[in-house]
């Protein structure tokens, strides 16, 4: 065996589905994606991907593209997801960000 170091998005869709399938043998809960897209006209604005695991909606991304920062697409989104995660029954809502410029996202539910 050798471990090497890369990014394969192929491999990563099947491990990802070796960890879901593992794991929907221990939970009663479906893992599901969820996708959000804010267009612009026809112009992809910003996106929100995740999934529903365990009774709670997990966000993996939200991005905006930079043309459109700053204009409240990012609070839209997340009021769009937990819109969807209360008609899911989900308990939670998890959302990890960074951010490395000055101005930052702050969500505060029901705003």
């Amino acid at each position: 065996m050798h471990i090497k170091e890369g990014e394969n998005p192929e491999s990563f869709k099947i491990t990802r589905k070796w960890l879901r399938d593992h794991n929907s043998q221990h939970v009663t809960n479906n893992f599901s994606p969820v996708q959000l897209l804010a267009y612009d006209g026809e112009r992809l604005a910003g996106s929100l991907d995740g999934e529903f695991i365990c009774g709670k909606l997990h966000v993996d991304n939200l991005v905006t593209h930079p043309d459109f920062r700053q204009q409240g697409i990012g609070r839209k989104l997340m009021q769009q997801a937990e819109e969807i995660a209360a008609k899911n029954n989900c308990t939670g809502i998890y959302l990890d960000t960074t951010f490395f410029r000055q101005e930052t996202f702050i969500y505060k539910r029901g705003h």
